[in-house]
This record gives structure tokens, sequence and C-alpha cells, in this order.
């Protein structure tokens, strides 16, 4: 039988490929763009993988998309089936998860005030936020913009050590960044009124910043949170057009209250038994939850190559470069995703597959060593992915250490559960626009039977605690069964780390 012709539209430019009768749409569009996330694996529970079908003939609807769709036009790829030829439209996965991220279902609503009500995650480079219908539970408007504090300093260290040297530029980066949260919440709020209660969760070192918490603790070992505990503020005293805010404590030294907020939203997700949850970015914070009893949390400070700052090709993923790319060895050509991104730079989930094609094909070899330079500048070998655009030796060197940082702490978080994990769960912008089978080529991750890519489970997790009283039970509890194992004081932190500095499977753990 002939194969079927599905027609992809993406990112304004379309896409070919051929699949059997009876295929599933994902592989059939993974085919022809080369790459297709299904957030939840392929399960159906999660809805994020729909895509608009503009012409052709798919099977009957399932169950999940009964459930999950509200038009005819759209369908889960992870669920119809191609049955003739088709047409279809992609928006990138990535992007909608970056800002927010995949809600498990609430059973009961117990908010903390009525009305219109907020939620905010102050990460390290991104503010992003959530207004909510109390009544409801459902989203009224989602958004974000850039941390302000980025200007002291890309990586958290940077803005420490400014405060350590001058208190002053403490109160200068509260008011900038309190500044940004209320133009964030004003242009979500439109004329629907303020906030009559926010919940902040965030950065271990960016979330007391902009409370004017001094951070200086977390400037020399023991590397204590100042912020501890729970604050309950007036929102006018802390410089907010909101009412009551809520800003939750950090679990331990460099790892946030986003991590708790985030192993909550993994536990609801019903993930409570031996999952290995990863935050992925500048701080990558870290969480295996061996039991809901035992959580083990560490912190991996990366640094800002691995959302692709501070290298030759990269770009972040807020100044909209690709956030996928590989060889073609057919054309002898790079593709990138979107179309066109490229000018703008490499994010660091398009370096993740663009380092594991080049080790596919023969450019690198496992230790990062570049064997088919394209050519040679201040005695620094290069490979041109395009016009103007080169990965040089020293940027992949540069991402291989960012990358040695998280595969050691999740190797020394298996190692001390004695237990490989059943699942990944993936969360943040990095985590939900990587290509797994990319991350785990290079060993940027270790291997599972399960993987999940949420996106923002830190800000979900925030809107669980603003809603739920049974999520804010189970929050407090993530705090008594969080235990902090501080990897970079191991003896034997390094010689994990270089270990892991290779291009290919990270040893971990224990069997």
């Amino acid at each position: 039988m002939d194969k079927l012709k599905l027609r992809v539209i993406y990112g304004g430019r379309e896409y070919t490929g051929r699949a059997e009768p009876g295929s599933l749409l994902a592989d059939a569009i993974r085919e022809a763009l080369g790459w297709f996330i299904l957030p939840c694996g392929g399960r159906g529970v999660c809805g994020q993988c729909r895509v608009k079908v503009l012409e052709g003939r798919l099977s009957p609807p399932t169950r999940a998309e009964a459930r999950l769709l509200h038009s005819q036009h759209y369908r889960l790829a992870c669920q119809a089936r191609l049955l003739g030829d088709a047409v279809v439209e992609v928006k990138p996965i990535a992007a909608r998860l970056s800002v927010y991220g995949v809600e498990p279902p609430l059973a009961e609503l117990d908010p903390l005030c009525s009305g219109l009500a907020a939620a905010v995650d102050i990460g390290s480079s991104k503010i992003a936020a959530v207004l909510v219908d109390t009544e409801t539970g459902s989203n009224a408007a989602e958004g974000f913009t850039v941390n302000p504090q980025a200007a002291w300093g890309l990586d958290v260290v940077s803005r420490i050590s400014r405060v350590m040297r001058d208190r002053r530029e403490l109160g200068r980066m509260r008011e900038a960044t309190m500044r940004e949260v209320n133009r964030l919440l004003a242009r979500l709020s439109r004329d629907r009124g303020r906030p009559r209660c926010t919940v902040f969760t965030g950065n271990a070192a960016a979330l007391p910043i902009a409370f004017g918490v001094d951070p200086s603790p977390l400037g020399a070992y023991p590397y204590e949170n100042p912020l501890s505990e729970t604050l309950v503020l007036d929102g006018g005293e802390a410089g907010l057009d909101t009412g009551e805010a809520y800003v939750l404590p950090a679990i331990r030294s460099f790892v946030g209250s986003d991590a708790s907020t985030a192993i909550l939203a993994t536990m609801l997700h019903g993930l409570t038994r031996r999952t290995l949850m990863l935050d992925i970015g500048v701080n990558t914070e870290e969480a295996y939850i061996v039991e809901p009893g035992e959580i083990l949390v560490a912190s991996a400070p990366a640094g800002p190559a691995i959302e692709g700052g501070q290298l030759s090709c990269g770009a972040t993923a807020l100044r909209g470069g690709a956030v996928y790319a590989s060889y073609d060895p057919g054309t002898g050509r790079f593709k990138f995703h979107p179309p066109g991104s490229e000018r703008a730079g490499l994010t660091g989930s398009a370096i993740v597959s663009l380092l594991a094609s080049l080790l596919e094909n023969g450019f690198l070899d496992e230790t990062g060593r570049i064997r088919r330079a394209h050519g040679r500048e201040g005695g620094v070998d290069y490979i041109s992915l395009s016009e103007g655009l080169r990965l040089t030796q020293l940027d992949i060197r540069e991402f291989q250490k960012a990358k040695a940082a998280i595969s050691a702490a999740a190797a020394m978080l298996i190692e001390e559960a004695a237990a490989k994990p059943l699942a990944l769960m993936l969360a943040g912008s990095m985590g939900s626009g990587v290509d797994v089978e990319s991350a785990f080529r290079i060993g940027l991750l270790p291997r599972a039977r399960s993987v999940y890519q949420y996106g923002n489970l830190a800000l979900v997790g925030a809107k669980l605690y603003l809603l739920s009283g049974k999520a804010r039970r189970l929050h407090s509890a993530v705090y008594g069964a969080a235990r902090h194992v501080e990897t970079y004081t191991r003896r034997d932190y390094m010689d994990v780390w270089m270990r892991c500095l290779r291009l290919g499977e990270c040893p971990l753990g224990a069997g």
C-alpha cells in the first residue's frame, strides 16, 4: 500500500513527510519535522500535543480527545491516526509550556482569598505569572517578562556578590523587580481589577532579592537560605499593586521555593515514587521523590551555558533562538526549528539536539573533541552551522561543564537513594523543549521508563497552593520530607563530575 502524505505547517513554513496508513499522527509529524515533543509521553493525559487539522481523514476521536478538546478542528497528535493524506498546523509546544505548565485536576477549591488572585514565579531570568478566578479555579491570563535582576548578572551568584559588596544594590534590585511584577500583573489584569491575594514562588536567590531579603548568607559556606519561613505581607508595604502576598520559603540553600512548588505539582500528578524531577536552568534544582515521606533534593550550578548563554552561537529562549537543531546527512546541511530562528542563535535545548546529532554523524567524539572541523580561528576549531553561525570547541567545552553539573547531581541523588528512577519529570523552559532522546544520548539525563515534560511546574504548584487546602497541606509535608544532599561537599564530587563531562551516558547511581 502506498504511503500517505502529511503536510505540516510549522513556524510559517511547510514540511512534508510520508507515513504508513494507520500511523500515529505524532510519529508522522516527527518524520516531517525531524522532531516533536509529547509532554506526557503519548499517554493522552495532558492535551499539550494538540494540532489543528486543516485537511485530511483521521481516525475517530478517542476518549482522551473527547475529554481534553472542545473543537472538531483540533486533534491530539498522540491519539489520532492517519487514514488518508492530511495537512496539519503545529504550534511550538515548548513556547506554551515556558510560561505555564500541565495542571493536575483539583478535587476541591479552598482558596486563600476570593475573587481574582495571582501566582507569580520569580526565576533567575524570567518572571512568569498567572491570574486565577478563584470561584472556578480557571486561569484568566498567563504571561511573562524578563527579570530585571539580570542587569546585575546573568547568574544569581553575581547578584549575591553585588549585594555583598554594596548593600544599596539590594534595594535597587528589589525596586526594579517589584516594578516589573506590577507591570506584568497590570498587563494581565487589564480591566479585571487588582488581585486580592498573590502567592510567590521562585529561585533561591532571586525571590529573596525581590522582597529585599539580604541574600548574603548564600554567598559563603554553609550557604544558608535567608528565606526560611513563609512571609505573609501586605501588598502595599511590599511595593505591590495587589492585596496580601504569600512568599513561600526555600527548601534549603540553593534549592528554592520553586523546587517545592514543582515537587508539589509533580506529586499531585500522581508521581509519588521513584520520580526524579529536574527544573533545568542556570541553577538547576533536582528532587528525587523516592516515596512520599522521602524526598532528596540538590542544586546544580550549571551556569548560563545550559540555556545557551555566554556561548558564541547561543541565545536564550527569551531572545527567540532555535529550540532544535540537527545535521541532515542527506543534504549536508543543518536544520533548525522554528525555521529562521538560528539567526538569533541556539537555545540550550537546540545545543543538546545538535551535540547528539554531531556525535551520531562523526563530527565529535565522546570527549567532546571536534573531529571534522570546518575551520580554525584563533587556534580554536569550529563547525559552521549556517551563514554567520558557528559552534566552536570552546562552546562545546562550556556546555559540557554545565551538563556535567546537572548529571553529576542526578547521579549522586540516585546513589543516595540506592534505586534508579522509574520516571523523569522535566520542568522549566528548557526541560519542556529539550529532545529527550538527544538528552539521553549526550548523558544530560539518566534513562527512565517514563518521561514527562510538563512545563513551568513551579508556577502550577504556586497556583495549586493558592487554590487548595489539600495542596497547602501536601506542600507543608514536602518540606518535612525533603532532605538536602550537599553534592558539592562530597569527597568524590569532582571524580563524578569529570566522568559526567563525557558526551555519553553518565554512570549513574545504584542498580
